[in-house]
């Protein structure tokens, strides 16, 4: 077990808005861009918590050679140790977190500028929301789409979500109450937008892009069982389930892109989702 912990001593009992939460794993070439732009927010009232895997490369090197620049910016946190998956990770984020609201900026992921976070807090400090939502930019190295969140609703009749993890500020006391179902090992995401709609909660969605995300493609194995989550999550809360053709043209459709992916190189294949 490794914990490193670094206080900015001014900002003592006070709680930020924001608690901006990193969830890494082996990430040494990717966490510096996603630190550098949550550095960049010209909005002040956040903290950053990173929460490391256990890392066996140099990603906790990196994490140290940047971390003094948020001296100044308020309270940052490093914990080091073994977890049970992307998503207990995120779960210990949350559960240290301070902040009204937890965003889950990824190891790669970064924000779309330094200003998000400003425009945000203008729409929500004065408000009780109990989530918030906005739009994102997919991107590769050859490419960058606009994608816009879609209403909430969209979840009761789509294996779809209507909006990215990025983009969503989610209030802490929200996720301590509904924390990440580990059962799910590819959708509890989506298994957490699903309870986040039934609560019937006043949310807010923004036109605001909050996120650049990293389009990565998921093993065949991890599509598939990640379709299959997600129609669980659907059958045990009532939604409308996709039919057995329907079931059988997302299956077909993923098998072909990923046999596309494999086929031709990645240059021709990264808008193929």
């Amino acid at each position: 077990l490794k914990f490193q912990a670094w206080e900015n001593s001014t900002v003592g009992d006070y709680m930020p808005l924001f608690s901006i939460i990193t969830v890494c794993f082996n990430a040494a070439d990717l966490i510096s861009e996603t630190m550098k732009s949550v550095y960049k927010q010209t909005y002040d009232d956040y903290e950053y918590i990173i929460i490391d895997g256990l890392s066996t490369d140099n990603t906790i090197q990196v994490v140290n050679d940047i971390k003094d620049f948020f001296d100044t910016k308020g309270i940052t946190i490093v914990i080091s140790e073994k977890d049970h998956g992307i998503y207990d990770a995120m779960n210990k984020g949350a559960k240290i977190a301070t902040g009204r609201y937890c965003c889950f900026m990824n190891a790669g992921d970064t924000f779309a500028s330094p200003d998000v976070l400003a425009q945000l807090g203008k729409q929500i400090e004065d408000h009780n929301y109990t989530f918030v939502y906005g739009d994102v930019y997919s991107v590769s190295k050859t490419f960058k789409k606009h994608v816009k969140a879609q209403s909430m609703d969209v979840i009761t009749n789509t294996l779809s979500m209507p909006y990215c993890h990025q983009a969503l500020f989610a209030s802490r006391d929200f996720i301590m109450e509904h924390p990440f179902e580990l059962k799910y090992k590819n959708a509890a995401d989506y298994n957490q937008c699903v309870q986040l709609f039934k609560t019937n909660v006043e949310y807010l969605q923004v036109d605001v892009v909050i996120a650049n995300y990293q389009i990565g493609g998921k093993s065949e194995t991890g599509a598939l069982n990640y379709f299959k989550e997600k129609c669980e999550i659907r059958r045990l809360n009532n939604f409308l389930k996709p039919s057995k053709f329907e079931n059988d043209i997302v299956l077909l459709k993923m098998r072909i892109r990923i046999l596309i992916k494999r086929i031709l190189p990645s240059s021709m294949t990264e808008k193929i989702r």
